[in-house]
């Protein structure tokens, strides 16, 4: 019980301080995405389709692709689309895109970190792994990215990550304020 009213304490002082509902300070709060975001990630998800076509829930393609025929290609991409879309796959995108609006784009890509590496800068972020919640998706995080206007590059022909044109020094700062 004492847990609960910290956080309801730590709630209504960010209500104050922002002007936010209860629901969305709450939401800040936990790193959980708002009820009304599903909207906003069905779109950033359309645009990252337009801009990569190949978008789906695994990063670009589906897994180990090589080993697969066309049908099982063709599948298994259908699938880990619509998963993307599925209001579970758009939370993950919301989820990406709330991280992405912390950091700063650079006019380089940043070497130091794939797509995958940063979907877990997103889990710690957000708290779902230690909530022991479902995993954020490659995926979730290209298409936000996407989404947004993020410069991209794939990593390697054939791999389903991306390189980002985020700060390095910005993403250090976003880790060291969730630790804190």
């Amino acid at each position: 019980m004492t847990d609960q009213k910290d956080l309801k304490k730590l709630v209504r002082a960010r209500m104050a301080k922002t002007g936010e509902s209860y629901t969305a300070a709450r939401s800040q709060l936990l790193g959980e995405a708002p009820p009304d975001s599903l909207p906003r990630a069905r779109g950033l998800v359309q645009v990252a389709i337009e801009r990569e076509p190949r978008v789906t829930a695994f990063g670009l393609g589906v897994y180990d692709q090589s080993k697969k025929t066309a049908d099982a290609i063709d599948k298994e991409f259908k699938q880990d689309r619509a998963y993307l879309l599925s209001d579970a796959g758009l939370d993950e995108v919301e989820a990406c895109a709330r991280w992405l609006d912390l950091q700063l784009r650079t006019k380089t890509f940043n070497r130091q970190h794939t797509s995958y590496g940063y979907k877990h800068n997103v889990e710690r972020w957000s708290g779902r792994v230690l909530k022991n919640d479902r995993h954020i998706c490659n995926g979730a995080l290209i298409a936000a990215a996407l989404g947004m206007g993020f410069d991209f590059k794939p990593d390697h022909g054939g791999s389903p990550n991306v390189w980002l044109n985020l700060s390095e020094r910005r993403l250090k700062v976003v880790e060291a304020q969730r630790a804190s």
